[in-house]
């Protein structure tokens, strides 16, 4: 009589489960890091690409109206307060869900508007939202930054937008573009005398102009804390309300805010409630955040066309 021999099943030990178990563990860590680097990534390079377009727009309209036009970036509650027709508040609004940034294009009205109208020391060139061309929302979290002044030759510190429910201070700037699409750094209308460009201090001039723009188009400027007749007020903000006297810039820079709080602890960087400018803290920390994690866009010197740069 044949006998046939059945080969015996081997199970796994537990040892040899709790490898297996430890390697897919790690791989699951790995690709969720690499998920999240990616998309991260890809916030900043659509925000990056929705500014180009943006400043495309703007630079057309220039040439279209033969007009200087500016783009800048406006901070605003995710869920803005709602009024009625009469100006009564319908809904509060909501900071407790956040904030975004606004890409928005104005037009210029040829108005120099005194903004501080007790000393007259502040003057701002009006400009307003062009009718028509609706501003572009970034993604939550993505923020702006242009460099304010330099430290050294080629190393700038920057100036970026405040995080309202952080109580920070902050500064606005934007990008103008001549009549003929070039960029600008001043109005060559305006004596120099008279007008500090991007990166000037307004402490060292008793007349400080630069462009302003009329968000409500009521043809005068809320100054936030400090007073009208502060001058450096006119240059920073901190309350979605506020609008600041701009500073001119030709680089900017997108970087992601979740990610910079992720990295340091914004605690560190809050301003008191009466404080006029950015203290050193919140400064030193995005001096050397930004160029090390934002993506950066650049002009052609000649045509003013935006384009991503590498740092």
């Amino acid at each position: 009589m044949t006998h046939r021999h059945r080969p015996s099943l081997r199970a796994f030990t537990l040892a040899e489960l709790l490898v297996v178990i430890g390697i897919i563990a790690v791989l699951a860590v790995l690709t969720s890091v690499s998920v999240q680097r990616i998309a991260k990534d890809a916030r900043l390079a659509g925000a990056t690409n929705a500014v180009i377009a943006q400043l495309g727009t703007a630079r057309a309209i220039a040439i279209r109206d033969n007009a200087s036009v500016i783009v800048t970036f406006r901070p605003v509650l995710a869920e803005p307060p709602i009024f009625g027709p009469s100006g009564n508040v319908i809904s509060p609004g909501n900071p407790q869900k956040g904030q975004v940034t606004e890409v928005v294009i104005g037009k210029a009205t040829g108005r120099l508007v005194p903004l501080d109208t007790q000393t007259f020391d502040v003057f701002g060139e009006q400009y307003r939202p062009v009718a028509g061309v609706p501003a572009r929302r970034l993604a939550r979290g993505i923020k702006i930054a242009a460099p304010g002044d330099y430290i050294s030759a080629f190393v700038p510190k920057w100036s970026v937008t405040p995080e309202f429910s952080n109580g920070e201070v902050g500064r606005a700037f934007c990008v103008c573009f001549g009549p003929d699409g070039s960029l600008r750094t001043r109005n060559p209308r305006i004596p120099g005398s008279v007008q500090t460009s991007f990166g000037g201090d307004p402490d060292n001039t008793s007349t400080f102009v630069g462009p302003w723009f009329d968000a409500d188009g009521d043809n005068t400027a809320d100054p936030g804390v400090g007073g009208i007749t502060n001058v450096p007020t006119w240059v920073t903000f901190r309350t979605p309300d506020e609008e600041p006297v701009l500073g001119y810039t030709t680089l900017l820079a997108v970087y992601d805010y979740e990610d910079a709080v992720e990295r340091g602890d914004p605690t560190e960087w809050q301003s008191s409630a009466s404080a006029t400018s950015e203290p050193n803290e919140y400064r030193a920390y995005f001096d050397a955040y930004v160029p090390q994690f934002g993506d950066f866009i650049g002009f052609n010197r000649w045509t003013g066309v935006a384009r991503a740069v590498d740092q």
